[in-house]
């Protein structure tokens, strides 16, 4: 077994994620599939949803249409280090119909950014949006993303080639094996020094 090897365990269920979240690892299609999943069971309890979409796997516009229509914001973009002048408005404009909302059982509003990378501006607006209580979830394209205090929690997928320098970025609190391990279904959720298996929403499928 491993050095860092936990006991085997039943994976948890993905909790109401909260904060900044980072998501690494997986496929392209995991990472489609895992942000589909997040935007349709807070559309399904009329939280507000913006997703700024700048990786662009063709996937992910095609089911955000076709599954969620206009129940939550999906703006693509050109280039990962660009934001269009909309974006700070829809992202306030879901933050102001969060506050309207204002009912408990009713997550807070879900802002996911996929591949985004544009610096300074995008992080001035990010600590805006967290200090209203919004959740931002943002999957990150590689290990190098992952800066050191910024995530409030952490999403690893399962992912072979890169193992070794997530596990490293995550301070190995897990490890290379439990990383390359994992079932394309599950993930470690690490939450600043607690680390748990999740299952992921469902619709996640194998595939190598």
């Amino acid at each position: 077994m491993p050095r860092h090897a936990r006991p085997p365990a039943r994976p948890l269920a993905l909790p109401e994620l909260l904060g900044r979240v980072g998501v690494v690892g997986g496929t392209q299609q995991d990472k489609t599939q895992l942000c589909v999943a997040l935007a349709c069971q807070h559309v399904q309890r009329r939280s507000p949803v913006v997703c700024i979409d700048a990786r662009r796997y063709p996937a992910t516009e095609i089911q955000f249409r076709l599954l969620m229509r206009d129940n939550a914001r999906y703006i693509p973009l050109a280039s990962p280090a660009r934001l269009l002048q909309e974006v700070p408005r829809h992202i306030l404009d879901a933050l102001v119909q969060g506050v309207q909302q204002g009912q408990t059982d009713t997550p807070p509003p879900l802002i996911l950014l996929d591949g985004l990378n544009a610096g300074d501006s995008v992080e001035r607006l990010l600590t805006f949006v967290l200090r209203s209580g919004a959740t931002v979830v943002s999957f990150l394209g590689s290990a190098r993303e992952v800066s050191f205090g910024r995530y409030d929690t952490l999403l690893v997928l399962r992912t072979k080639a890169e193992a070794e320098a997530l596990s490293r970025a995550a301070g190995r609190k897990v490890s290379t094996e439990e990383i390359g391990g994992l079932p394309s279904d599950q993930a470690w959720l690490i939450h600043l020094t607690q680390v748990y298996r999740v299952r992921l929403p469902a619709g996640l499928r194998d595939e190598d």
